[in-house]
């Protein structure tokens, strides 16, 4: 049927075996990298893991690992804690709710508590009275409060507040 000068009948352009090659392996990279988000542990995919590398990730700016020092995760070095401990305030939001942090424990505090601690304290040598974290379950509202009871008690938000722009584990 087919002489030696003739081709056999190609099939049409869109089911090519290379095309369905390409669009079999382009889905399979894609379906991995979503499968790899559900399971952050592993290291892969394109969100924060527990993968093994250099980079910020769950470690501080000192580049302290997270669970070698409890201050860790406030990005901070134990010395710098150390130094400004008496001089300003932290506090970790948590959902709508305030915990004051002294040392390694956390104390839940009623706003207005909070904002009469603050204007106890002087603040440390750059003038910042409380250092605000927040963890990933802290709401915005939360904040604004704090921010509004803090400025109706003239106490400046953007001078004697901190506020860290990473959420904490």
């Amino acid at each position: 049927m087919f002489g030696s000068s003739q081709k056999p009948p190609r099939s049409p352009g869109l089911f090519r075996m290379r095309n369905l090659i390409g669009g079999a392996l382009a889905l399979g990279v894609i379906c991995g990298v979503w499968i790899a988000d559900w399971l952050p542990n592993l290291g892969w995919g394109l969100g924060t893991g527990g993968g093994v590398g250099v980079g910020i990730g769950n470690t501080g700016i000192m580049g302290t690992p997270s669970g070698d020092d409890k201050n860790a995760e406030f990005n901070v070095g134990r010395e710098h804690v150390d130094k400004t401990s008496g001089k300003s305030l932290r506090v970790v939001i948590e959902d709508w709710n305030y915990l004051l942090r002294r040392g390694d424990k956390e104390t839940p505090i009623e706003l207005d508590a909070l904002v009469k601690e603050v204007s106890k304290v002087e603040g440390d040598a750059d003038g910042v009275r409380l250092r605000v974290y927040r963890r990933e379950s802290a709401r915005a509202t939360a904040e604004d409060k704090l921010r509004h009871a803090l400025t109706a008690a003239k106490i400046p938000w953007d001078t004697a507040v901190y506020v860290a722009p990473e959420p904490v584990p």
